[in-house]
């Protein structure tokens, strides 16, 4: 790799995220607020997102590796992703009036083009994808709720619920 493609790992990853707050204005999120593992599901969302934009739009970058990284990530963690997938699914069913299932795809659909607009924009998204796709490969003895949490939240503003908001959650109110 030429030395002129080369972007400090902390500034990449922190683009990237940068990238993806646009999302946040949602109206899906922004009614609700989020208990803690709803979040971790969205932030995991996030990572895979970005992680399968970056295998898409990269291909011609063939010495970056990112289908290969991608394909990596889905094995090694798709069991995981599926599970917060659910809890994310279960997020619209509690907000969402009507169909939480339509809810769910926008989201997703949306949250897939701003990530792909940002691409678009920014000459050095494939070389900061491929080195979050790394950094998430060679995270060992981290969950990916952790990974999730550490490479792409830094910027994104979701409303977590309050404590107050989640103990009553628990009781049931």
């Amino acid at each position: 790799m030429k030395g002129s493609l080369r972007v400090p790992v902390k500034h990449s990853i922190s683009a990237i995220a940068a990238g993806c707050v646009i999302l946040t204005s949602s109206a899906a999120f922004s009614a609700e607020c989020l208990m803690p593992d709803e979040m971790a599901a969205e932030q995991i969302q996030r990572l895979q997102t970005t992680l399968m934009i970056g295998a898409l739009q990269c291909r011609n970058a063939s010495e970056l590796n990112l289908t290969a990284t991608y394909n990596s990530f889905i094995k090694r963690h798709g069991p995981i992703i599926s599970a917060h997938n659910q809890t994310l699914s279960d997020y619209f069913k509690r907000t969402v009036d009507g169909n939480h299932e339509r809810a769910m795809d926008r989201h997703v659909t949306t949250l897939a083009n701003v990530i792909s607009s940002q691409a678009n924009k920014d000459r050095y998204f494939c070389l900061k994808v491929s080195q979050l796709g790394l950094k998430t490969l060679n995270s060992k003895g981290k969950s990916l709720r952790e990974i999730a949490i550490a490479n792409t939240i830094s910027s994104i503003k979701l409303k977590q619920c309050s404590p107050q908001r989640q103990l009553e959650a628990n009781n049931g109110h």
